[in-house]
């Protein structure tokens, strides 16, 4: 039980790992729709590529998408509107107004007795009652003009009539003045009209657009049924409007819901093994280009977190009605990866996540060519992360990948200009613009998962940093030794193809632990060196503090770890090997403790921590040299990079010794352009 548990313990962090994974694999197999997938893509006009189809069972014939969506717009356009009877006593309502208005009129008429004006009141009341037992309308000015339809509800009951044999209040009021025939008080009748009469059908948008939904439910119904055994479509034959219905229809009948029974095991085990492929891969793809990140449960956390978040963002997309797929950015995806990783990394890490996302889509072959072209593509337009202008061009890039694939494929599959879909380039403008959500995404992952990106190494590399501006202010030589080595492992770093900004920042903080005690380093002495009172173990540990106090100060200024570890890393376990030969001469090898004098590692363990180790070395070492020449400067760098390779300081790093010997000949020609003779000038 005990060596089980000292096994459990050794092996935590490869047992959290493999935890993610399982728990990655959960999520997504809970992600994926419990329908089976239809294998065939229809087009109309197409040719049918596929053998013969026939039904493989009973189903019904349903109208297409494309035909409901224009059904939906022609019913849009040409929208019969309703209008609904009013539930109040109206009638009742409009003559109690137009007595109140009658007398208000006629107040003080001449030669109109009381008697006389209630008798009008009534025969208005009369003509007003005879009035309203047809429907009367204040018609809309979308629908008046020529024998439009409308619709009149009243108890549940629809009927369809035109605005032409409708009642409007203007004929109304025309008719009960021409009926009154009472010249002498006819202006009163007409003014008082004016102001009561109203409608008895009023527009109703709640019932209009109920209409609507039921003309489109109506349209939705079955048209006919296939019984099994019918052929569907041929092969080779022109796919026409009722093929093209009966494929859709085996489509949805196909896809049904198939999460209970022996169907639906078969198809959760499916899905099962198509992720756990997926998953190797993406085990493979970090084994192969990030091996480092493999062995760290946060890198693989981030990992699968980012795919996690592609996944369900298109099924938000596509579970919301009206939103287009397209709309989905999945080129945050690489622009993240590259970002904290490779390009090769980025890209292979976006197919995978390309085809498990292709599984639970329509149209998988369109949508995998569109999606792996554009981060192809996107991976050449994104170099350099830290100038503002990518972020800009990589939108403009993934909006042209996304369009000129579109059109060939269009070309290619419809060969009509008619077929294309033109606002689906608006959904592509909206997923280059939502990809720019990428970079404060890149900020969120940096500060949770502790990475470092192109920005923050472009940030921490300005000399105005605090801790810079100290170095070059408290150990001046050290700042300009630290700036030579910054600038030969640079060019070195960029001609292996290694991480440039990197090695760049990490060359500028690998000696600010000599801030302490600047005068104890040779690039700060002016004629006086304090090593001289000091017996050979304190000078050794002096000058071994710089990278222990370095450390502490980058922690305390908050750098990150990956430039900490340069600091950690740029002298190795080597020794210091001036202060060990002297106390050696002095006291005899036996005597000397040899651990007093090498440093505390550990060892480069990288391409480019190895490359700053070199650089420091030949940067430091070349100040020595009386005479420039090119052997002497061949002679001094080879003598000083086989030492490290003999001391076994390599041997943890990913670096080859091709590379090594790439290496050696740039530091060679920016140390000869660096000491190059000059003409001697005249006194």
């Amino acid at each position: 039980m005990k060596n089980w548990l000292s096994y459990l313990r050794d092996r935590h962090h490869l047992i959290y790992i493999i935890l993610l994974f399982v728990l990655c694999f959960a999520v997504l197999l809970y992600l994926y729709p419990r329908e089976s997938a239809f294998t065939f893509e229809a087009k109309l006009g197409g040719v049918w590529e596929h053998e013969t189809v026939s039904a493989p069972y009973d189903f019904e014939i349903h109208r297409t998408t494309e035909e409901l969506s224009q059904a939906k717009e022609r019913l849009e356009e040409q929208k019969i509107r309703v209008y609904a009877a009013v539930e109040e006593d109206i009638v009742k309502q409009i003559k109690t107004a137009f007595e109140s208005e009658f007398r208000a009129q006629t107040l003080g008429a001449e030669g109109l007795r009381e008697a006389n004006k209630d008798s009008l009141i009534e025969t208005g009341k009369r003509l007003i009652q005879a009035g309203y037992k047809k429907e009367v309308l204040q018609l809309r000015s979308e629908d008046r003009g020529e024998d439009k339809m409308i619709a009149l509800s009243n108890a549940g009951q629809l009927r369809s009539k035109k605005n032409s044999s409708v009642q409007s209040i203007e004929k109304l009021s025309a008719d009960l003045i021409e009926k009154f025939a009472n010249p002498a008080f006819g202006s009163y009748f007409e003014a008082s009209l004016e102001k009561s009469l109203a409608p008895n059908y009023r527009f109703s948008s709640e019932q209009t657009e109920l209409l609507i939904a039921a003309e489109l439910n109506s349209l939705k119904k079955p048209i006919r049924e296939v019984k099994k055994g019918d052929v569907l479509v041929r092969k080779d034959q022109v796919i026409g409007a009722p093929e093209l219905r009966s494929l859709e229809s085996l489509k949805m009948a196909f896809g049904g819901d198939m999460s209970d029974g022996a169907s639906g095991v078969l198809l959760l085990l499916g899905q099962a093994l198509l992720i756990i492929l997926c998953l190797i891969s993406i085990v493979i793809v970090l084994r192969l280009f990030q091996a480092q990140s493999l062995t760290q449960p946060d890198k693989v956390s981030f990992v699968l977190l980012l795919i996690v978040m592609m996944v369900l963002l298109v099924k938000a997309v596509t579970a919301v009605e009206g939103l287009h797929l397209y709309l989905a950015p999945l080129c945050i995806l690489p622009i993240i990866v590259r970002t904290f990783y490779d390009t090769r990394t980025a890209l292979m890490l976006h197919v995978i996540t390309v085809f498990m996302i292709s599984f639970i889509v329509p149209d998988p072959f369109e949508f995998v060519f569109l999606q792996i072209f554009a981060g192809i593509l996107l991976q050449f337009g994104i170099t350099n992360l830290y100038r503002r202008s990518q972020f800009f061009a990589s939108a403009l890039v993934i909006f042209a990948s996304y369009s000129f694939t579109y059109v060939g494929i269009n070309m290619v599959q419809e060969g009509s200009w008619s077929q294309m879909h033109w606002e689906t380039f608006a959904w592509f403008g909206g997923n280059a613009a939502l990809s720019l959500f990428a970079y404060p995404l890149i900020y969120m992952f940096e500060k949770s998962f502790g990475f470092i990106s192109e920005i923050r190494l472009m940030e921490i590399s300005d000399s105005n940093h605090e801790l810079l501006r100290s170095l070059n202010e408290k150990a001046p030589g050290t700042f300009q030794h630290t700036l030579q080595v910054a600038n030969l492992a640079e060019e070195a770093t960029r001609a292996v193809g290694g991480n440039v900004l990197l090695v760049r920042a990490g060359a500028l903080y690998h000696d600010i632990g000599k801030m302490e005690h600047p005068g104890y380093f040779t690039e700060n002495q002016h004629g006086i060196n304090p090593h001289d009172e000091l017996a050979e173990e304190d000078s050794a540990r002096i000058i071994i503090d710089h990278v222990l106090i370095g450390i502490e100060m980058a922690k305390k200024a908050k750098l990150p770890e990956e430039i900490i570890d340069f600091i950690r890393t740029h002298h190795g376990t080597t020794r210091t090997e001036y202060f060990y030969r002297n106390a050696v001469k002095k006291y005899g090898e036996e005597q000397v403790n040899e651990m007093d004098f090498r440093y505390p590692g550990p060892k480069p363990y990288s391409k480019e921590t190895a490359i700053l180790m070199m650089a420091d070395g030949v940067e430091a070492a070349s100040r020595s040299l009386g005479d420039y020449t090119e052997e002497r400067i061949t002679n001094l760098i080879d003598g000083i990079v086989n030492h490290l390779m003999k001391m076994e300081q390599f041997d943890n790093a990913s670096i080859t010794l091709q590379e090594i010997s790439i290496i050696k000949d740039i530091f060679k020609q920016k140390l000869m352009n660096i000491y190059h003779s000059r003409v001697a000038y005249p006194d």
